[in-house]
């Protein structure tokens, strides 16, 4: 690793339960920043990972991260060759890549522990909505709480903490909150047991509305012919113009979450 603030970060993880103490801080910048009400929907229950030459590591229910090798990771998680983490929301644990992820990472899956795409699978397909987000809201916490992690994040300096191959979609959502605050689109990402994500998404439909974008079409209600991300990108240029195009068409301003409304 380059950076040397992750080399620092990542040293810590030496210390035992260290790991668990990141993930509490990572959720608790996650409640302050963006989502006050933010809980997990799947417990973290006991499992164990296949390792080579053994009969496997057992990681009881207490345990809700895990950095795993690469060969364990090769093991257990093939699917994923490409990712630096991954939530499983069946375990509900977090494992990171030996060597891959850094404090971004971190960010990144544990807002995945604590999204309504738990419960909502059914939405799991739309990458704008499941992934897009995630990588958007983990972009806004570097920004607010790490900058030296965000700037390396948006210029992608480092393989570790490089944004992740959802660019377009951030670029999309922060584009979009230019005009309408990021507090309804953190409702419809997190889950909230008092609520259902049909009414987050109305009161979501409601503030576009609010922001004074009166003719903003509800996409799921229209069931576009087109994808509904590409549907959801053309509302936006329908409604709020070209600003918003030149925001989304740019890898700079697309990346400049310091413009998004609070």
């Amino acid at each position: 690793m380059e950076c040397k603030q992750g080399k620092g970060f990542l040293g810590l993880t030496q210390i035992p339960g260290q790991l668990e103490t990141m993930l509490n801080q990572s959720i608790s910048d996650i409640k302050d920043v963006v989502f006050i009400g933010a809980k997990k929907p799947n417990p973290s229950i006991q499992c164990q990972l296949r390792a080579s030459g053994s009969l496997g590591i057992d990681l009881p229910a207490s345990v809700r991260i895990c950095e795993v090798s690469e060969s364990m990771w090769n093991l257990n998680f093939s699917g994923y060759r490409h990712a630096r983490g991954l939530y499983v929301p069946t375990l509900g644990k977090i494992f990171l890549r030996h060597g891959r992820w850094c404090r971004k990472t971190l960010i990144h899956e544990a807002l995945h522990s604590l999204s309504v795409f738990n419960i909502r699978t059914d939405l799991n397909p739309f990458l704008f909505l499941r992934e897009g987000l995630t990588e958007f809201l983990t972009g806004y916490i570097l920004l607010k709480r790490y900058t030296e992690c965000y700037n390396a994040w948006r210029q992608k300096k480092y393989p570790e903490c490089r944004i992740a191959d959802y660019e377009r979609n951030v670029r999309l959502w922060c584009a979009f909150c230019n005009f309408v605050s990021i507090k309804p689109v953190a409702k419809i990402y997190f889950w909230d047991p008092q609520s259902d994500w049909q009414t987050s998404y109305n009161e979501f439909i409601a503030a576009i509305h609010n922001a004074g974008y009166i003719n903003f079409h509800d996409i799921f209600a229209v069931q576009p012919v087109i994808s509904l991300e590409d549907a959801f990108v053309q509302e936006c240029i329908d409604n709020f113009g070209s600003p918003f195009r030149d925001i989304y068409e740019s890898r700079i301003r697309g990346l400049d979450l310091s413009r998004v409304l609070v």
